[in-house]
């Protein structure tokens, strides 16, 4: 009978064995996935900034291309009106230097 205890013994602490073995696989396996969601977590925070950012820019950029419209036009009138009196400017060059021949 003692030989029966000594095997049941034997059998016991190699189950204990196994099951610290498990146990410890479990763990690191736990571990690894907790670094996983946390690396996925800021992922998806850098994510969610970087959309933030990229929505600011279309934002501005709407108003950007809204606003001013009616400042443009004035200053295109402008430019179109000052476009003529640089013509008719240059077009005395022209009769100047015509009126120096007659002398």
């Amino acid at each position: 009978m003692g030989e029966r205890i000594e095997v049941l013994e034997k059998s016991v602490l190699a189950i204990d064995a196994e099951i610290k073995a498990v146990g410890q696989a479990i763990t690191a396996g736990f571990k690894k996935t907790d670094t996983n969601f946390e690396h996925i977590v800021k992922e998806i925070a850098s994510i969610h900034r970087d959309l933030d950012r990229l929505n600011k820019k279309v934002d501005n950029l709407k108003g950007d291309t809204h606003d001013g419209f009616e400042d443009v036009g004035m200053k295109l009138e402008n430019l179109t009106d000052e476009i003529v009196k640089i013509g008719k400017v240059t077009g005395y060059d022209e009769t100047f230097e015509n009126l120096k021949g007659l002398n």
